[in-house]
């Protein structure tokens, strides 16, 4: 999507960069970012809100009408799964992920994911507490 030229800055739908958004939104921890160097110089040259300072592509984000955003969304609706590594909760959670579906020589699909989740729903117990735990609105609050 980025490769196309039409955009300064691209995303996956997930994490703060989605808030808000009901439909087409990964599971957090599915956050991508793509930019040039040359847009990430002006977000270091221009930004002066510590919260862009820290979170650097906020500032690409947030002005819609100075940057080419662009953004990806999935193609089917995903119930709010945690699937990021940020808390000792999310760790459990992965590996029981994890020992599930690896196998020798195998690489399992997000779709396998969510159908293991789906089949085990006491699987996404264990850290469902955390969705948006880290302040997202705090993010993307002026």
């Amino acid at each position: 999507m980025y490769r196309t030229g039409e955009y300064d800055y691209v995303s996956v739908a997930a994490g703060a960069n989605a808030e808000g958004l009901t439909e087409g939104r990964f599971p957090d921890g599915l956050d991508a970012e793509c930019c040039s160097f040359a847009v990430l110089e002006e977000a270091w040259r221009d930004a002066t809100d510590p919260r862009d300072r820290e979170h650097v592509t906020r500032f690409m984000w947030r002005q819609k009408d100075r940057f080419r955003c662009g953004k990806l969304y999935a193609k089917f609706n995903t119930p709010s799964y945690r699937l990021t590594v940020d808390h000792p909760l999310d760790l459990e959670l992965v590996s029981r992920i994890y020992s599930e579906l690896h196998g020798e020589d195998r690489i399992f699909t997000l779709a396998e994911v969510l159908s293991l989740l789906e089949r085990k729903p006491d699987l996404a117990e264990i850290n469902r507490h955390l969705i948006e735990a880290q302040n997202y609105k705090a993010l993307v609050q002026d």
